[in-house]
């Protein structure tokens, strides 16, 4: 019998096994090795019934048909991940190819390397969650945080959406899987200064070289690396206003210029007139240090920089924040919580969320709504209070 009747014959009863058998034609395609070839076979055997052989052939008809047929191989996670990791680059931030690239090496790739790519399924996924919420720290003691776990999950999910992409896989396991939730008991706490404990925080740093960096961050509701990133050219202290462009980012534990901002759009934002003022003495005092140092000033047109001119490495700048705040025995909050501050003060003074939305540089509304949803219900009652009393007045003036 030749190969082309064997490839569009009807299953076959292996006589040496009694299982039932099938060769099936699929056309043209790329093989295992990612070739095209113009004529491909699906082998397949082992089948207890003519019935199940019959069902399996005609599924894979059915695959080859409307593209989605996936050639067998022989790929475990491990290697696929490697091969994801070296595309990163090109299709991501450098600093969320770094992140993806850690949350891979330290978690995925250890728990589900040796698993064959396309035998991944949700369950391996849900055991592996579980187990690092039991057991997952490097020392043994304790688990992971549902942050971090969760965090685990969407690198997976997008390790596999690749795969997907590629024609490694049929389906993504990730988006059937349960990563944990956080309940409410669980949920990250959101630390954030009133009014008056920013204000005594930036009195405690009057004067330091600090303080104009930690008041713009106060005052703008800016991300770290966005203020780190800010040069005098985006600034027009006459105008009072600033062009948010770029960032400075961490990857591979050393500082990255990045040409954009974290979500890839620039914005422009007004200063207050307290802080223009303290940039405009602030501007001053860096053009001594520059003039000082003369030919050893590394001059990168930074607003907030070493004082020989370098740019402060993020993670550094945020310890010395942590330092100053033990020494001056401020409630702790994180460096981002300045931005946390800022944004709850500005909704809890009656911003409207849209603009808080836009000064933050979220892509949408719902991002800054979903994030301060503990201030609205004191804005909306204050909001309602408002027209009612326009309302009641109304009717007494009638």
């Amino acid at each position: 019998m030749s190969s082309e009747r064997n490839s569009t014959a009807a299953p076959t009863k292996d006589p040496k096994t009694g299982k039932w058998r099938f060769v099936l034609d699929l056309g043209p395609g790329p093989d295992a090795n990612g070739v095209w070839r113009q004529r491909r076979q699906a082998k397949r055997r082992g089948f207890a019934t003519k019935a199940a052989a019959l069902s399996a052939m005609n599924e894979l008809r059915n695959e080859a048909e409307s593209g989605t047929y996936v050639v067998p191989r022989n790929e475990t996670v491990a290697t696929w991940m490697a091969v994801w990791f070296d595309t990163l680059d090109a299709s991501v931030k450098p600093s969320t190819a770094d992140f993806y690239r850690r949350v891979g090496k330290r978690y995925v790739v250890p728990k589900l390397g040796p698993i064959p790519l396309q035998a991944l399924d949700a369950q391996h996924l849900n055991a592996m969650y579980a187990e690092m919420l039991r057991s997952g720290r490097r020392n043994g003691k304790g688990g992971l945080s549902v942050a971090t776990v969760r965090h685990v999950h969407v690198v997976v999910g997008k390790a596999l959406d690749a795969a997907l992409r590629a024609g490694r896989i049929k389906t993504n396991a990730a988006r059937s899987a349960s990563p944990p939730t956080f309940r409410s008991a669980e949920k990250p706490e959101m630390r954030t200064w009133s009014p008056a404990e920013v204000a005594r925080f930036l009195d405690f740093e009057a004067g330091s070289r600090y303080e104009p960096a930690f008041a713009f961050l106060a005052f703008t509701g800016c991300r770290r690396g966005e203020a780190l990133g800010l040069t005098w050219s985006e600034v027009d202290l006459g105008a009072g206003q600033v062009s948010i462009r770029r960032t400075i980012t961490v990857v591979n534990g050393d500082i990255h210029r990045s040409a954009s901002t974290k979500t890839g759009r620039g914005r422009s934002i007004r200063l207050q007139p307290d802080l223009v003022a303290m940039l405009k003495a602030w501007r001053k005092r860096q053009l001594v240090e520059r003039v000082a140092l003369g030919a050893e000033y590394a001059d990168e047109d930074l607003v907030f920089c070493q004082a020989d001119g370098r740019p402060y490495h993020p993670n550094h700048f945020s310890r010395e924040f942590d330092r100053r705040l033990k020494r001056h025995g401020m409630p702790f909050i994180r460096l981002h919580g300045l931005r946390h501050s800022y944004a709850t003060m500005a909704l809890a003074a009656g911003v409207p969320a849209k603009v808080v939305a836009d000064r933050l540089g979220h892509t949408s509304v719902m991002i800054t709504l979903d994030l301060y949803s503990h201030v609205m219900p004191a804005v909306e009652a204050e909001h309602a209070d408002r027209v009612g009393s326009l309302i009641a007045s109304s009717r007494t003036l009638r």
